[in-house]
């Protein structure tokens, strides 16, 4: 999976825009993804946040939303928690 960011990336990344700490983006992500089913694809999670959007968001919905949107669809919750960190 390669140029595919973990979740510790992205959620510095994430921190960044939303004006928050990376442990929180990433707490935040983690926390979501982790309530899922590892069978469920992102493309899934996208069609739910599509059919089911936040009126004036909080930043961590507002982090999950990105980060949601950043992952393809062709990965699972699974896939997303296995990425490791590349040095």
């Amino acid at each position: 999976m390669r140029g595919v960011k973990s979740i510790r990336h992205l959620g510095a990344e994430l921190a960044e825009k939303h004006g928050t700490t990376a442990d929180y983006a990433q707490r935040v992500v983690a926390i979501y993804f982790r309530g899922l089913s590892e069978l469920r694809t992102l493309g899934w999670c996208k069609r739910v946040r599509a059919l089911n959007p936040i009126e004036n968001p909080s930043k961590g919905q507002s982090i999950i939303v990105d980060a949601v949107a950043y992952y393809p669809e062709n990965l699972t919750v699974g896939d997303v928690l296995a990425l490791k960190d590349v040095s």
